[in-house]
């Protein structure tokens, strides 16, 4: 918010505008199921206060079931069902028992972008002129006008978690905006110097692999990272909403994108513990989770949730966690760059809170490269097939389950790779391939298998349904597999009745990360995009007054969006976020007359009509300190 101007050569003289809240005011698969969405074997259980150690302890003793990990802020457990109890039937036992409060699965959810950084002009999201963004062209001024907003405000030592996949933290754009914990880094490695249950967590806490390395693996959290706070301002790929913040990584999704309910309750209580102020959620879509709810409600963080991106109202459809009723939260749609609600954006006209860019959105991400792949251009060369009732076979270019007719009813076939693939020396791994089909949804399925040997298989995911006649691309985090060698086997079962077209695979490939100093960008969409647009202009205002409140920050990014007649009823807000119209404008013109020996008249242009006030500094010399000599009221434009 500070600006400076020379008055002469000896004496400096600064204007502050005050800022105060109260003056100014994943992925849809058409209809494609895949089965058990939650972690097989575990719950999360709160038991009831009173009854808590005596009712873990029953558990223990009577069902074997134990305790992996403990949320103590909201007094959840994490536990392990016993070998032969399955998720539904310690569900029916909990939920009779009048001392539990809650349980429920361990879900998983999904993830869901004038200085003189080079690629600038690829930002329309923060200055919109029409130009062509990725061969699309927009509407001037269609944009959060924060070319405007950085006159007064550019950032501070703020705190924003990114609770995502990770972030390439040593990326050229990233590197100096990186959160980190000073005890740990200046302290004894291998010892948990602050206290705070993790060891060595220097720089945020990898929830997926337990371990310090919050490295990202699959690029989402790093895009978003970048759209919140890459280095403003140094010669070098793009800025962020905030061109100085402190970004904390905390990785738990995994190099798929996705996560389990526990890790992402660990990792919302890690932001809460280490002081995050803002708290970044571009992910969702797993049913309502009491204990997720719980964690958000209690954080006094402002926390920042993806609205989704199945194009439906999360009115009738809630989409978690954007759509709990946290007073904390605030929930964001993406718009494109014509300022209409972007097609595939959830939207709710008491759900979802306001609109923000996110089509087209370039921003920082991470390498990877290829370890395996086949686009079955060239046969069947790397596979073999088998079971009953196999027609696998290349049609039409891609791998098809029963080309040029209906998979047959009692059909148990597969296809695998014919060698072992090598994993050595990779991390970050993932099976990635395209999509299309249908077969009975609940009673017809496609399994994605992999095998260290090729005899025995583990199942990534169990479908079923339809893609509504799309193609989409799939992912798989097979890191587990790391080191050794991986075999990629696709495998089809019908029962006795009903058939359909079955299934189409393209572009199969394993991917891994590319370590070391890759630093690229590249454009992305959905409201994992659109939300750390909003987190920025929250990193903005925190560091601008640091005794805003969360529930302030939400209310002076809701107060003052631009209202559109495209979102009116679409969003709570009716409005896109625009960062300009909360912040004060710069005072202009500042002239100084000497009076006397004792005295200088002051005068300048108000340009704002939302300010508390001027604060008027001074300093003596270059090297002098700033000091305050006055305050004065709004609308004032002269100073004796």
């Amino acid at each position: 918010m500070k600006k400076l101007f020379i008055v002469s050569l000896t004496i400096i003289l600064f204007f502050s505008t005050l800022l105060s809240a109260d003056s100014i005011s994943t992925m849809d698969v058409g209809n494609l199921i895949q089965k058990a969405d939650y972690v097989p074997g575990e719950l999360l259980v709160k038991y009831k206060t009173q009854f808590r150690e005596a009712t873990s302890s029953f558990y223990k003793t009577n069902w074997n079931i134990s305790t992996i990990r403990t949320f103590k802020s909201i007094g959840c457990q994490q536990v392990k069902l016993p070998q032969g109890m399955t998720v539904e039937q310690a569900l029916d036992m909990y939920r009779n028992d009048p001392d539990v409060e809650y349980a429920e699965p361990n879900y998983i959810y999904h993830a869901t972008l004038t200085p003189n950084d080079t690629s600038f002009g690829e930002l329309w999201g923060l200055h919109n002129t029409g130009q062509p963004v990725n061969g699309t062209s927009g509407t001037s001024d269609a944009d959060i006008d924060a070319t405007e907003a950085w006159d007064v405000a550019t950032g501070g030592s703020v705190i924003i978690a990114v609770i995502d996949s990770g972030v390439k933290y040593d990326h050229e754009d990233l590197v100096g905006n990186i959160w980190i914990n000073s005890m740990e880094n200046t302290g004894t490695g291998g010892v948990d110097d602050d206290s705070n249950g993790y060891v060595d967590d220097i720089r945020g806490w990898d929830f997926v692999d337990n371990d310090n390395d919050p490295m990202d693996y699959n690029n989402h959290g790093t895009h978003v990272a970048g759209t919140i706070a890459a280095v403003g301002d140094n010669s070098l790929g793009v800025t962020g909403v905030c061109w100085t913040a402190q970004i904390m990584p905390i990785r738990a999704l995994n190099a798929a994108g996705s996560g389990m309910a526990s890790d992402l309750l660990a990792a919302i209580q890690y932001a809460n513990d280490n002081g995050a102020d803002i708290i970044n959620n571009s992910w969702g879509g797993g049913p309502y989770s009491a204990a997720l709810e719980t964690a958000i409600s209690g954080s006094s963080a402002l926390v920042v949730c993806a609205a989704g991106n199945s194009d439906v109202d999360n009115d009738s459809s809630p989409h978690y966690p954007s759509s709990y009723n946290s007073a904390n939260i605030i929930s964001v749609a993406a718009t494109d760059q014509n300022d209409n609600r972007a097609s595939f954006s959830n939207y709710g006209a008491t759900s979802v809170d306001v609109g923000a860019p996110g089509v087209n959105i370039y921003s920082t991400i991470t390498t990877r490269h290829d370890v395996f792949s086949d686009n079955f251009s060239s046969g069947l060369g790397n596979w073999i097939s088998g079971g009953i009732n196999n027609t696998w076979a290349i049609s039409s270019g891609y791998l098809d389950e029963s080309p040029g007719a209906d998979y047959v009813i009692n059909t148990d076939s597969w296809i695998r790779t014919t060698s072992a693939i090598s994993l050595a020396g990779e991390i970050g791994i993932k099976l990635e391939f395209l999509l299309q089909g249908i077969s009975e949804t609940g009673w017809d399925f496609l399994y994605i298998q992999t095998s260290p040997d090729g005899s025995t298989w583990t199942t990534q995911a169990q479908l079923s349904g339809s893609t509504g006649g799309q193609w989409f691309p799939m992912e798989y985090d097979i890191n587990s597999l790391a080191g050794g060698n991986v075999y990629i086997r696709f495998r089809f079962t019908s029962d006795g009745s009903i058939n359909s077209d079955g299934w189409h695979i393209d572009n199969v490939r394993i991917t891994a990360y590319t370590p070391g100093a890759h630093d690229n960008y590249d454009h992305f969409q959905g409201t994992s995009m659109a939300t750390p647009v909003v987190s920025g202009i929250a990193g903005l205002l925190k560091a601008s007054n640091p005794a805003l409140t969360n529930i302030q920050i939400k209310s002076l990014i809701e107060d003052n969006v631009d209202t559109l007649g495209s979102l009116s009823g679409v969003v709570a807000t009716g409005g896109r976020v625009n960062v300009n119209n909360i912040f004060p404008a710069v005072p202009l013109d500042l002239t100084a007359a000497v009076f006397s020996a004792t005295r200088i008249d002051l005068d300048w242009t108000d340009n704002s009509s939302n300010e508390d006030g001027f604060i008027i500094e001074r300093k003596i010399g270059a090297g002098g300190t700033w000091g305050q000599i006055a305050t004065v009221g709004a609308n004032t434009t002269s100073y004796n």
